[in-house]
């Protein structure tokens, strides 16, 4: 792992906010999270359909271990950080520039990033409007915020149902999925009863929306601050 100097990213133009960390998992969680959804694949066509500019500065916010933006740095973008609140994972984020720090108080300049990508990390959060805010605060204008979130469908409902049963403990999968899913659930269940009503807090909260796409597990948004 490489912490991020202040020319990798901009230094913010105050301290951050002292406050309770966003999202606080435990060991058990981040150990199962480490042995499900690692599809390279999946994750270079979902990261290819925002269609970013190479050269953009790109926060991947929630980054984890750093899978995604090893997916950034394979696919030629040359400006990519992370930030996560969990040392655990970001060890795994070798030779990338990450920071640890909390979504709800990043040590980041204000109108500083041209790019924030979160990848399943918002259904994670009790409150999602002071991290929104937070992401509007270091985007500059014009700056673009790409979003893969769970989306509330039959097949969600089904997978999750499956996931919460005893026939879970046949598959190393969804054992894992369950360990994650039990510690989760609580706000998973609030961002699925709400996640129809996203776009329109998006754009009260300063953006304008590019694109909406949904598949049968996720939710892709692409918006523009303004």
């Amino acid at each position: 792992m490489k912490h991020t100097t202040d020319r990798a990213l901009p230094s913010p133009n105050h301290g951050p906010a002292i406050c309770e960390p966003a999202v606080t998992q435990t060991r058990e969680w981040e150990t199962a999270y480490r042995g499900t959804r690692r599809s390279l694949s999946t994750r270079r066509s979902r990261i290819s359909l925002f269609e970013l500019n190479t050269e953009e500065s790109i926060l991947d916010l929630g980054c984890g271990d750093g899978l995604d933006l090893h997916v950034f740095v394979e696919l030629g973008y040359t400006r990519v950080y992370g930030l996560d609140t969990s040392l655990q994972l970001l060890a795994y984020a070798e030779d990338l520039e990450v920071i640890q720090a909390d979504i709800y108080a990043m040590p980041i300049a204000g109108d500083s990033l041209d790019v924030v990508f979160v990848n399943g990390v918002l259904h994670h959060l009790a409150d999602v409007e002071p991290a929104i805010l937070e992401i509007r605060r270091v985007l500059s204008n014009g700056g673009v915020f790409c979003l893969i979130e769970p989306t509330s469908s039959p097949l969600r409902w089904l997978a999750n149902k499956l996931t919460l049963s005893p026939f879970a403990r046949f598959s190393r999968f969804l054992t894992l999925r369950k360990q994650m899913l039990e510690e989760e659930l609580p706000c998973q269940e609030k961002w699925l009863a709400t996640e129809r009503l996203f776009p329109g807090l998006l754009e009260h909260l300063g953006f304008q929306i590019v694109f909406r796409r949904r598949s049968p597990f996720s939710v892709f948004i692409k918006a523009r601050a303004t």
